[in-house]
C-alpha cells in the first residue's frame, strides 16, 4: 500500500503534493523501468491523474536522473516550443547551454538564453530554424549532462493540434518527426508524452492519405488505470478521517465511495467534498446510502459539476467521420449492465441506421476501446460514465 500515513486532505482537481498521490508507485516504477530502453507514451482516460503521476516523477526521480516537466498546452507555434525547450534546459541545468551553444545557433536566430521562455531571445532566421534549435539543444544536453535526462511533456497532442491550426499540417508533422529524431539520436534522453486528447487522433488526422506515417511507434505505451480497489478505499478512508466526516462505519463508507466512483481518485475527492457540504448543513452521520445518493444526483445534475457530459460532447471531435455511428454504438452498449458482442451491436444497429460493414464496425469498436469508452467484451470501461451517458443522451 502506497503512503501508509499521509496527511491527505480533500483537494478535488487541485495540485497534489507527491506524498498525496496514492496508489501509483507500481505504475511509476513500471514507467521508470520501461525508460531503461525507450521513451513512454502515458495514456488514460481523463481524471485518472496523469498530471499528478508526471509531477511525482519530476519531484522524485531515481538517482542519476534529471527530470524536466512542462505542460505544452498554450504553446501554439514551433518557435514557442523551441523557446520552452531551451528555457527548461537552462533552468534545470544552468550553464549547459553556454557560449559554444549560442555561437552555433546564432545563425538560427538564438540571441540570448533564459530560465523562462519569455527570456529566450529567438528570432528565427528561417521557417525551419526552430528544428535546429531543438535538435542542437538536445544534442548539447546529451553531451553536457552526466545523467539520464527525462522530458515529461503533458498535453503534447494539444500543442501539435494548435500548431496545425496556427500553421499547417506539414509543420505539425515536422514537430513529431523532430521529436522522434531526437529520441533516435540521443541515447541518454527519454520522453514521457501524455495528454487528454489521444495522440492517435492527432496522428490519424495529420497522416497523408494512403501513408503509413507513425511518429510515435518507437515509444512504449503505458496505460494509467483507475486505482486498485484497496488503494481507492484507503484514499477514501484517509480523507474521511482527516476531514473529520462523521460517519456510521468508516470502512464500509470508504468501500462504498470507492465502488460508486469506479476507484477514480478525482471522483473520490469530489464525493467526500460533497459529504463535507452535506454535514455543514446537517448533523446526520454519513452513511452508504448518502454516498449513493450523492453520486446518483451528480450524474443527472444539469450543472454537471464533474463534467461528465464531456464524454458525450467529444464524440464529434474524436470521430468526425463516424459521429452518428459512434453515438449509436455507445447508446446500444449503455442500455445494459453487461457487455455486448460485435454481432449483437451490429444487429441492434439495423433498427437505427444502415449498419456499416463488419470490418468498419470492428475498427470503430477498437477505437472506442483505445479512447477508454469501452473495454474488451464491449462494455463501458467505467460504470460511472455509462450512467452519465444514459442520463445525458436521448437513448431510444
Amino acid at each position: 500500500m502506497d503512503n501508509p500515513n499521509p496527511q491527505l486532505r480533500v483537494n478535488p482537481g487541485g495540485i497534489l503534493a507527491p506524498s498525496q498521490v496514492v496508489g501509483r508507485d507500481a505504475v511509476i516504477a513500471q514507467i521508470w523501468q520501461r525508460m531503461e530502453q525507450q521513451s513512454v507514451l502515458l495514456t488514460s482516460e481523463r481524471r485518472m491523474g496523469k498530471t499528478s503521476v508526471m509531477r511525482k516523477m519530476t519531484e522524485e526521480p531515481p538517482q542519476g536522473t534529471c527530470s524536466i516537466k512542462r505542460s505544452l498546452q498554450g504553446i501554439n507555434t514551433p518557435e514557442e516550443f523551441a523557446r520552452a525547450v531551451v528555457a527548461d534546459v537552462e533552468h534545470n541545468a544552468p550553464g549547459v547551454l553556454a557560449k559554444p551553444f549560442l555561437k552555433r545557433l546564432r545563425g538560427a536566430g538564438v540571441k540570448k538564453l533564459g530560465a523562462k521562455s519569455v527570456e529566450v531571445e529567438f528570432e528565427p532566421a528561417t521557417e525551419e530554424a526552430w528544428k535546429d534549435v531543438v535538435i542542437e539543444t538536445m544534442g548539447t544536453v546529451e553531451g553536457g549532462i552526466d545523467e539520464r535526462v527525462v522530458f515529461l511533456w503533458d498535453e503534447l497532442p494539444h500543442m501539435v493540434s494548435a500548431i496545425e491550426g496556427r500553421r499547417d499540417p506539414g509543420t505539425a508533422r515536422d514537430v513529431l518527426d523532430v521529436l522522434r529524431y531526437v529520441r533516435e539520436t540521443n541515447t541518454t534522453i527519454r520522453m514521457v508524452l501524455s495528454g487528454s486528447l489521444g495522440i492517435h487522433h492527432v496522428v490519424d488526422k495529420l497522416r497523408l492519405q494512403g501513408g503509413n506515417w507513425a511518429p510515435t511507434n518507437d515509444v512504449a505505451l503505458v496505460d494509467l488505470p483507475p486505482l486498485r480497489a484497496e488503494d481507492a478505499t484507503f484514499l477514501a478512508g484517509e480523507l474521511l478521517r482527516n476531514e473529520g466526516i462523521d460517519c456510521e462505519d468508516e470502512v464500509a463508507l470508504a468501500q462504498t465511495i470507492s465502488a460508486e466512483v469506479d476507484c477514480v481518485p478525482y471522483y473520490v475527492h469530489h464525493t467526500i467534498a460533497r459529504l463535507q457540504q452535506c454535514q455543514e448543513v446537517g448533523d446526520t452521520p454519513a452513511g452508504e446510502e448518502t454516498v449513493r445518493q450523492i453520486v446518483a444526483d451528480t450524474v443527472v445534475d444539469p450543472i454537471d459539476p464533474w463534467q461528465l457530459k464531456h464524454y458525450v460532447d467529444r464524440v464529434p471531435v474524436y470521430y468526425p467521420q463516424d459521429t452518428e455511428l459512434a453515438y449509436a454504438v455507445l447508446d446500444i452498449v449503455a442500455e445494459i449492465d453487461g457487455g455486448r458482442s460485435q454481432e449483437e451491436i451490429e444487429a441492434l444497429l439495423g433498427a437505427r441506421m444502415d449498419p456499416p460493414s463488419a470490418e468498419h464496425l470492428h475498427f470503430l469498436l477498437q477505437l472506442l476501446c483505445k479512447d477508454h469508452y469501452l473495454e474488451p467484451g464491449y462494455r463501458f470501461r467505467l460504470e460511472l460514465v455509462r450512467r452519465a451517458w444514459r442520463a445525458r443522451r436521448p437513448l431510444r
